[in-house]
C-alpha cells in the first residue's frame, strides 16, 4: 500500500492522497486540519473528509489497509497531528466497520449530517519516536 501526493494546499492543510496498490490506483483519501477542517474538528486533530476505493475493489481490505497506513504519512508530513477524526453516515455499515478494525472507537457522538445521522468516531496517533 502506498500513498501518492495528489494535492496539497498552500497552507499544507488539505492533502489528497491516492491509494495505490501495484502501481495502479485504486482508490484515495482526503484529510483536512487547522482552518481547513470543519468547525467540529478540534485544533491537533486531522479529519478525514473523503474517502474512496474502486467498486471493483471493495471488500478486498484496500480501505482498512489505507487506514492503518495513514498513521505513518501523518508522522512524515504533519507530525504534529495528534489524532485522526471523522463523520460517518449511520447507515454506512461496511465503512464504521472498516473503521472500527483500523483502530478508530465510535465515542456515542452523533450529529445531524447533509443526508442523515452521521457519527464520530478517532483514533489517536502515537507521538513520533525520537
Amino acid at each position: 500500500m502506498l500513498f501518492a501526493h495528489c494535492e496539497a494546499d498552500s497552507q499544507h492543510a488539505v492533502a489528497g492522497l491516492a491509494i495505490e496498490v501495484l502501481a495502479q490506483i485504486v482508490g484515495f483519501l482526503l484529510v483536512k486540519r487547522r482552518s481547513k477542517a470543519p468547525d467540529w474538528v478540534i485544533p491537533a486533530a486531522v479529519t478525514i473528509t473523503a474517502m474512496r476505493t474502486d467498486q471493483a475493489r471493495q471488500g478486498q481490505g484496500l480501505g482498512v489497509a489505507a487506514l492503518l497506513a495513514l498513521p505513518h504519512w501523518l508522522a512524515q508530513n504533519w507530525p504534529e497531528s495528534q489524532s485522526l477524526i471523522l463523520s460517518v453516515d449511520e447507515a454506512n455499515t461496511a465503512g464504521i466497520r472498516a473503521y472500527t478494525k483500523a483502530g478508530f472507537q465510535d465515542h456515542g457522538v452523533r450529529k445531524q449530517g447533509r443526508i442523515g445521522w452521521e457519527r464520530l468516531m478517532s483514533k489517536a496517533l502515537q507521538a513520533p519516536q525520537l
